[in-house]
This record gives C-alpha cells, structure tokens and sequence, in this order.
C-alpha cells in the first residue's frame, strides 16, 4: 500500500505563496538582507535590518542608521533574495554601472 500523501487541489501558486509566508514568519524578529530590485531590474540594492512584520504583500524591517531606527515596508514583487544575517558577498555581473554612478558619453 503506498504512503499516505497530502493531496491538494487548489491553485498551487497559492500554496507555494503559503508556504513562503510561513518560512518568512519564522525569521520574524531576525536580522535579514533582503536585496530589492531596483528600477527596469537594472541595479539591485540591499536593506539589512531586523525583520518585524510579514504581510501578504509586504515585508517590514526595523532599520537602524546612524542611531536612528526607521521602519521599511518592501513589496515582495521587489525582493529578489533574502539571507538571515548579514550581507552576502555577491558579484553582480549585469554590466550596469552602481546605483548614483554619473554616466557621461563622449561626442
């Protein structure tokens, strides 16, 4: 007889959105590195902070720069990867120039 199974017939984007919820409420009250995309996806930039509400749509962080803690909503349409902890040692390899990098053409 095989192994009992967990049989789901509704829409499976719906149950893998669940499921990144629940992983996502897990870290609550972490510090994480979520890194957001930013406009046209040409220039990705990164938020560490602590975790502290996880909506439908939404991520919230607690920030704190320059002793001076802000809270960041990010919409998770926006968030290309989350790590629990500090930043991560990532090479981007798109060619674009950093975000605030002046571009000049020479005539």
């Amino acid at each position: 007889m095989p192994d009992a199974q967990l049989n789901y017939y509704g829409d499976p984007m719906e149950m893998i959105t669940w499921r990144l919820m629940d992983r996502l409420h897990k870290l609550m009250n972490q510090q994480v590195t979520v890194y957001v995309a930013g406009m046209a996806g040409t220039s990705i930039m990164e938020v560490t902070g602590t975790l502290i509400a996880v909506g439908s749509d939404y991520l919230e962080l607690n920030v704190t720069q320059d002793s001076q803690t802000r809270p960041v909503i990010i919409p998770t349409t926006s968030v290309i990867l989350l790590s629990v902890g500090g930043p991560l040692a990532l090479k981007t390899t798109s060619g674009m120039p950093p975000v605030g990098t002046a571009i000049t053409s020479s005539a």
